[in-house]
């Protein structure tokens, strides 16, 4: 693969890698919702549907702190990635503008923390999405996001290469197993001196009382764009040839604004003699 979800909390908390089921998305024959929580007000959700292109995130909005109306709680989402991506290619922003340069994580951090001197600021906004490429995997993904973002890139210098992801359930190790992190800040609270450096444990709440309060969740997809970038990964690509899939990327970029949420299947036998006829019904959200 290429890379992973996930999401550290700006707000006192963190999140792990419990999940329950979703009560708003129930389960049906053709998904399940999924929920990670590290606080009422502090969550992640995600509608995991059969045949889906995308995998999809809802993260909760900021909010005011329970014991303190001062104090803004934010969800931080990240795009993580055992693999690291190409010096030469770093993320491209909005398919027009590629990012300089990326800040540096502490490969002493098995939370994926970054080192304090490596923080670049206020980070480059996106409008819609942006485009990562992994040259160990020759793999390409795109992340959508449903309203504009700050986005900071960090790489782990001592990762090289991929490791062997963990089993489900299994608590990480005393080290950094992340090779690449993209960081999503909501625009333009991002800009806020109250950043905590990457640390998801806690934040320096102090500094967050001039963040402002977003009303609506922030949707994040992520869908593969290309299997064949280069032509060199052997299970995809025929001949070591590069596959072009731009004609994909477009249709991935033109639909990835609507989303199904709780999908259902119903049956109508309109043929009076017993014929089965399957109609599918969706609800249809859209993020933006």
């Amino acid at each position: 693969g290429g890379g992973g979800g996930g999401g550290s909390d700006g707000g006192g908390g963190f999140f792990t890698r419990r999940y329950k089921v979703d009560e708003e998305t129930l389960p049906s024959k053709l998904g399940i919702g999924l929920r990670w929580e590290a606080s009422s007000n502090r969550y992640m959700r995600s509608s995991i549907l059969r045949g889906m292109p995308y995998g999809t995130m809802e993260y909760a909005p900021s909010s005011r702190d329970d014991d303190d109306d001062d104090v803004v709680t934010v969800t931080t989402p990240t795009i993580a990635s055992e693999i690291a991506i190409s010096p030469d290619h770093l993320p491209l922003i909005d398919g027009t503008k590629r990012m300089s340069c990326c800040g540096t994580l502490d490969p002493n951090s098995s939370r994926g923390n970054i080192l304090a001197e490596s923080h670049d600021g206020g980070g480059m906004l996106v409008e819609r999405d942006v485009e990562l490429f992994f040259p160990e995997s020759d793999l390409t993904w795109l992340v959508f996001f449903s309203r504009p973002v700050l986005v900071r890139c960090y790489i782990n210098e001592k990762k090289v290469g991929g490791t062997v992801s963990l089993p489900p359930g299994a608590e990480p190790p005393s080290v950094n197993r992340n090779a690449f992190q993209l960081r999503a800040y909501d625009y333009p609270t991002a800009t806020v001196d109250g950043d905590d450096h990457g640390n998801n444990d806690s934040a320096d709440s102090g500094n967050n009382t001039a963040m402002d309060v977003t009303l609506q969740p922030l949707i994040v997809r992520v869908a593969l764009a290309n299997n064949c970038t280069l032509g060199t990964n052997v299970e995809f690509c025929q001949g070591r040839e590069p596959r072009d899939q731009s004609s994909f990327r477009k249709v991935l970029r033109d639909h990835a604004h609507v989303y199904p949420t709780s999908p259902n299947v119903e049956y109508a036998f309109s043929d009076p003699e017993g014929g089965l006829s399957p109609e599918e019904g969706t609800e249809e959200g859209k993020s933006s």
